[in-house]
């Protein structure tokens, strides 16, 4: 297994006989996306739970067991500044709302769900 992702020394890792991962349509701010959604989702995952995260033709997906968000917060996820009561020592809340802003740009749709637990965040590129 090899890291794709590292983040304060956790990893994500792979597994499977065979991976390959190839999103070039997504390009370099595509790229940025992903790794924001990804160390999100890292950064809210308990310690040695998993990070989930899914490809489909027209569709990425990425999942945490963290302690997730209440269905009113979720309105506020993709919101310039905006940090849940739990974060406010943290972060600048600017990590979902670049995410959102680049799927603008792009004609893509990016949601949040909650899950139980956790969250999951889809990406839908057209």
């Amino acid at each position: 297994m090899l890291p794709l992702v590292s983040y304060e020394n956790r990893y994500i890792q792979l597994q499977g006989p065979e991976l390959a991962i190839n999103l070039p349509e997504l390009g370099p701010e595509g790229n940025t996306l992903l790794k924001n959604l990804l160390e999100n989702a890292i950064e809210h995952a308990p310690p040695h739970s998993q990070v989930q995260v899914a490809l489909l033709p027209h569709e990425l997906s990425v999942r945490d067991w963290g302690a997730g968000v209440d269905e009113s917060q979720l309105p506020h996820l993709f919101e310039r500044f905006w940090r849940g009561a739990h974060r406010r020592d943290r972060g600048a809340g600017l990590g979902l709302a670049i995410c959102q802003e680049i799927a603008l740009a792009h004609g893509w749709h990016l949601a949040a769900s909650r899950q139980e637990p956790g969250l999951l965040i889809t990406l839908t590129v057209a």
